[in-house]
């Protein structure tokens, strides 16, 4: 559980140590809205996201998109 005031970076960085992400490796990815594309600004709060009463969300954590060029 994370504080409604809780920004999705920092919530990327737990996610990135919980599976065992190196710190450079945790900045190629952000956090995607499980079943959709959406993936909010890294400073985004959770809180703005979710809905009383059911107050959960649930993210993916997948690679950045990558503009080379």
């Amino acid at each position: 559980p994370f504080r409604p005031a809780t920004t999705l970076g920092r919530i990327r960085q737990w996610a990135g140590r919980r599976f065992g992400l190196k710190a450079g490796d945790i900045a190629e990815h952000v956090l995607q809205i499980a079943g959709s594309n959406d993936q909010p600004d890294m400073d985004t709060h959770v809180g703005t996201l979710v809905q009383h009463p059911r107050c959960a969300i649930v993210f993916d954590l997948v690679p950045a998109h990558r503009i080379n060029g």
